[in-house]
């Protein structure tokens, strides 16, 4: 019987510290050209913002992605921002005459995550 509890407050532990946990809007960037080929580097991960709740994280992701669209470069005729799964936003250009494409995603991860991996040790 302590086993079968024990098995299920280490259940629930995990669980309950993802969502007490801060929460970071992380925009990352790449583009693309029909003479080039897609470029994304793990360089391109930007925190923007940390906020206490993962809901207020996305709502930021979105408002930030929709004043991208809205803000973009008048060549460029193909602008949109649409939802990702797991609660990320893309904001997406495409130039009509180069046929250039660019991208911007804000992503929401836990303030203990960072998208560019871990740091070297040095050692």
């Amino acid at each position: 019987m302590k086993a079968v509890v024990l098995a299920v407050v280490l259940a629930v532990v995990p669980v309950q510290a993802w969502a007490e946990c801060a929460w970071v809007l992380w925009s990352h960037s790449g583009h693309t050209s029909p003479t080039s080929s897609p470029s994304s580097s793990m360089d391109d991960y930007h925190a923007l913002s940390g906020f206490p709740s993962f809901n207020q994280c996305v709502s930021a992701g979105q408002a930030t992605a929709e004043n991208a669209a809205q803000m973009a470069l008048p060549s460029a005729s193909t602008r949109h921002s649409f939802a990702l799964p797991h609660g990320g936003w893309r904001f997406t250009v495409e130039n009509p005459t180069t046929k250039a494409f660019g991208f911007t995603d804000f992503t929401c991860l836990p303030d203990t995550m960072d998208p560019r991996g871990p740091k070297g040790s040095g050692r």
